[in-house]
């Protein structure tokens, strides 16, 4: 039931994001359960993500988010390995990255798009996006935290958001048209069209585990303890008879096995054969008249 039941998937959010259930928003759905695949009614609203460092070492993460469960919503504080509960369900706030706000500008500075994109890149990596309105066009993105530049190469100082900059690679078709670093509210001009980054938010990765597992578990004990008292109570008890004669002489035999309690059991037995005895020896005289 357990194996059946489970579902777990890992929800990514970026601060000021809520999720209502829709399974779209689902990055990886790690176990699809084989029946009962509705989840509860569970919504999430993130409202902030505060990461801590210590000499560029990641040492606390710590996301406030308002949940739902049922008809219930109450405000939460999220720690690494200190998931919450919410009847089946466990929410577990997993890793972060950022999400800068594009804004897509056409001429005049008229506003064309604009989204938070989430992005993989807070620890040096290289990620990419499109917008769903224009797909022509395929942004690499690498992200510097804290911009500066050295002797003519960029870099950052640390991972914490003190200077953020971003360096853009523009593909349409396959071929590069724009590449270069620019800063917060900074224009990247491509074409007739300009991009730049307004704002820039944390996003946060949850794990979500619905797992059934405290009613099968208490059914299974519940059964197993009614099948030991089941098994205890009325365990297995027999007895044979044998009956030989010597001339005209009968003579009973009498034999038992009880599965369980043998001491119990022969004394049991021991108490039938001396009534059966007692039995049959009135029965004789009272056939025999008494000689």
């Amino acid at each position: 039931m357990i194996m059946y039941t489970r579902f777990s998937g890992k929800l990514p959010l970026t601060e000021g994001q809520q999720f209502n259930g829709d399974m779209a928003q689902f990055r990886t759905v790690i176990k699809d359960p084989k029946v009962m695949k509705e989840l509860p009614s569970l919504g999430l609203y993130l409202q902030k993500v505060e990461p801590s460092y210590e000499n560029d070492v990641p040492t606390e993460l710590v996301t406030y988010v308002a949940v739902r469960y049922e008809d219930e919503i109450k405000n939460e504080v999220l720690r690494v390995n200190e998931p919450i509960k919410r009847g089946p369900m466990s929410i577990l706030a997993e890793s972060i990255g950022v999400s800068p706000l594009f804004v897509v500008r056409g001429p005049g500075g008229r506003q064309i798009d604009a989204a938070y994109t989430s992005l993989n890149v807070l620890n040096g990596e290289e990620d990419s996006f499109q917008f769903e309105t224009d797909r022509r066009f395929v942004f690499n993105v690498k992200f510097y935290p804290d911009y500066v530049v050295e002797q003519g190469v960029e870099k950052t100082l640390s991972i914490e958001l003190k200077n953020p900059a971003i360096h853009l690679e523009v593909l349409k078709g396959g071929i590069k048209v724009y590449e270069g670093t620019i800063g917060r509210g900074e224009p990247a001009q491509i074409d007739l069209f300009s991009i730049s980054f307004e704002d820039i938010r944390y996003w946060a990765e949850f794990l979500l585990v619905r797992e059934y597992g405290k009613l099968p578990l208490t059914a299974g004990f519940v059964l197993a303890s009614i099948g030991l008292i089941m098994r205890l109570v009325f365990y297995q008890k027999s007895l044979r008879f044998a009956i030989e004669y010597e001339g005209e002489k009968p003579i009973l035999y009498m034999d038992g096995r009880s599965e369980y309690f043998q001491h119990s059991y022969r004394d049991e037995k021991e108490k039938i054969a001396e009534e059966l005895e007692g039995y049959l020896s009135k029965a004789l005289i009272k056939e025999t008249g008494g000689t």
